[in-house]
């Protein structure tokens, strides 16, 4: 008897299925059940990768993005910005900033700008999505007034003209120390002390500086002589601080 290829596969199917439920094969089939499992399974896969893009953001945010120096006008930029740990790109920490002012501060002291400050009123930290903007104000320590005391002949003009500095000027310990031997050296100033101190009030440098005057009364001189004419009589008046305008002058009267 002929028999056709068709009627023989339905056969080879169930025997085939005989043979897989023998092995001990398990024929699953997924239900709407399992697809919250499965949604839960690729949310934990995902999770990463969302905690890497959140973490980004926050070192994004932490970065120094600009940095702005102002008040610097006796050293330049790049030597202030070499003395600082914090710069642009770097990771902002409070602490370290702070320590780049104590930095600052001390190579303005010892340069003699024994006054200079940062000065944390005026200076800004931005934080904002992008990263951290920063502006740094730098106080070099500026004159704001100077005293004079113990010029009871010379007048103010003729101390302050010897000074080295003025008002509105950066005090530096060195101008202080050689504007003192400067008056010292004056004919009519005995003794010179110039006392710098900081005026917490205006924020600036207040100079005292006191002065010993020399007094001496004005020294006669008189000199007769005789000429082939007649007698001559010349008498001279010399004064080392006249009028207490710091000049030497001397009055001659001749008969």
């Amino acid at each position: 008897m002929e028999t056709n290829f068709w009627d023989v596969v339905p056969l080879l199917g169930t025997f085939c299925l005989i043979a897989l439920l023998g092995s001990g094969g398990q024929i699953g089939v997924l239900s709407a059940a399992d697809e919250p499992r499965r949604a839960t399974v690729k949310g934990v896969e995902e999770t990463p990768a969302l905690g890497n893009r959140s973490e980004g953001l926050a070192d994004k945010a932490s970065i120094v993005r600009s940095l702005i120096i102002k008040g610097n006008n006796s050293f330049s930029e790049q030597q202030i910005r070499a003395l600082m740990r914090t710069d642009v790109w770097s990771v902002y920490d409070e602490t370290v900033l702070a320590s780049d002012f104590d930095a600052i501060i001390n190579f303005y002291q010892e340069n003699g700008y024994r006054f200079a400050r940062v000065d944390r009123e005026h200076t800004s930290v931005k934080k904002f999505a992008d990263g951290v903007y920063l502006g740094i104000e730098i106080d070099e320590g500026v004159i704001g007034k100077i005293d004079l005391s113990g010029n009871e002949k010379t007048k103010k003009d003729v101390i302050l003209r010897e000074l080295l500095f003025e008002i509105g000027d950066v005090y530096i310990e060195a101008d202080k120390e050689e504007s003192e031997q400067i008056l010292r050296d004056k004919t009519y100033i005995g003794a010179a002390r110039i006392t710098p101190l900081w005026d917490v009030s205006s924020n600036t440098v207040v100079i005292q500086v006191n002065v010993t005057e020399l007094w001496s009364p004005p020294v006669p001189s008189i000199d007769p002589a005789l000429n082939s004419q007649g007698g001559t009589f010349l008498l001279g008046l010399r004064e080392s601080n006249v009028f207490g305008s710091g000049h030497d002058t001397e009055v001659r009267y001749q008969r």
